[in-house]
């Protein structure tokens, strides 16, 4: 009997010790998939900030007259913005890429991307416009 109850424990705090491995180990991934919202969630508010600041100054270029040279420096500015916001998608994307369920993010992602591109055409219009008249 008494063989039988110290087996039955030995065979309970490994059970016990298999659980509480489990259980660490879920509360880890939960922490990290945590963190990693946080890191996309302040990504995202980072980004919607430029891309604001990038249409400020796309309407500065619409804007700029074009024989003082207002113009060609809010171009230029515009084209540098227009690079960082892409570049921070790029990371964007990255990030999202490493969640266990990057899917999750797509949609929000996607929705940037096209906010990122809302005014590009207009920019782009005004600078091919500015070359045949040049």
């Amino acid at each position: 009997m008494t063989i039988q109850l110290a087996k039955g424990m030995n065979l309970s705090t490994q059970s016990n010790s298999n659980i509480i491995s489990i259980m660490a180990e879920m509360i880890a991934t939960m922490e990290y998939d945590a963190k990693l919202k946080k890191e996309i969630l302040f990504k995202v508010d980072e980004i919607s900030m430029e891309i604001s600041r990038k249409d400020k100054l796309c309407y500065d270029v619409v804007n700029a007259t074009r024989n003082n040279g207002d113009y060609y420096k809010a171009m230029r500015v515009w084209k540098q913005f227009r690079n960082e916001v892409e570049q921070a998608l790029g990371e964007l994307h990255k990030r999202i890429q490493r969640t266990r369920y990057p899917d999750e993010w797509s949609e929000t992602y996607e929705l940037l991307k096209r906010r990122a591109a809302l005014h590009d055409d207009e920019v782009e219009r005004l600078e091919r416009q500015e070359l045949l008249s040049g």
